[in-house]
């Protein structure tokens, strides 16, 4: 999908490699990050780590090489993950780990 497709807010990924004079650069293939918007030449996003909720940073990129190779983050999935996971963490502080077993 063209980046101009989503609207800010979207939470997307990079679904293709950006192809240049230097090679394929698969930067961010996979990764769950929040569109913001675009101007005429950049396109600005904020990076999501590991998708606890916790900024990184906001990125941006020149667009000519990064309009194209976007798709949204499967989410619905992304979040019924992250719960199991955060109820299995949750679950394991509760019991101590034995230390001589």
């Amino acid at each position: 999908m063209n980046i101009n497709e989503f609207k800010e807010g979207d939470i997307i990924t990079r679904i293709e490699p950006c192809k240049s004079s230097y090679g394929e650069d698969g930067s961010y293939c996979g990764e769950r990050i929040t569109f913001l918007g675009t101007d005429k030449k950049i396109i600005f996003f904020k990076s999501d780590a590991v998708g606890l909720d916790n900024d990184i940073l906001d990125l941006s990129f020149a667009r000519d090489k990064w309009d194209e190779g976007w798709d949204y983050y499967p989410e619905t999935l992304f979040q019924k993950l992250k719960q199991k996971y955060l109820k299995v963490v949750g679950q394991s502080q509760k019991k101590p780990f034995p230390l001589n077993s």
